[in-house]
């Protein structure tokens, strides 16, 4: 069975890098079938799901993997981040915090927690989230270019022009 398993992961991950997502997501689903309680697995099935436009299954894929293992913080944070994609911005900030308070460094969920804020019209909390991400990576672009949107949007122009000529 775990050479088995080992092709279906083999196959899909050959599949993906041809770009021939259908076929990769059938070899992951057989991969599944053998492994149900392997996170990862439903991580990869969930990244090609949403590659696909099929954010709502990759949603129930994640939320399975949450159950499977509540300290996956890796879980989390692509939850919270096809949450926001499908604008449930409220669960999308849930299981962004969920991330946060289990690793309080993750650049990716605070600058997707800075966004969803934002997209809620929460800009202190948006800039705050954006501000961490900074401070996590001060290289970032990113970060600093999602700063001074909240900041245009928040009346702060000075300190917006600071971040987009960062």
């Amino acid at each position: 069975a775990n050479a088995r398993a080992d092709l279906h992961l083999r196959l899909a991950g050959q599949f993906r890098r041809l770009g021939r997502l259908d076929a990769a997501t059938a070899q992951l689903g057989k991969l599944i079938e053998l492994r149900s309680d392997d996170v990862g697995c439903r991580l990869n099935l969930a990244a090609v799901l949403a590659d696909t436009g099929r954010t709502e299954q990759a949603i129930e894929q994640l939320k399975t993997a949450v159950q499977i293992d509540p300290d996956s913080v890796d879980s989390h944070t692509q939850l919270g981040f096809l949450y926001a994609r499908a604008n449930q911005l409220e669960r999308a900030a849930e299981s962004l915090h969920i991330t946060i308070a289990k690793q309080p460094d993750h650049l990716d969920a605070h600058n997707n927690l800075g966004n969803v804020r934002r997209l809620q019209g929460k800009l202190e909390q948006a800039i705050e989230h954006y501000r961490q991400a900074i401070r996590i990576r001060p290289d970032v672009a990113d970060a600093h270019y999602n700063l001074g949107m909240a900041m245009e949007e928040a009346g702060q122009l000075e300190a917006a022009l600071n971040h987009f000529q960062h």
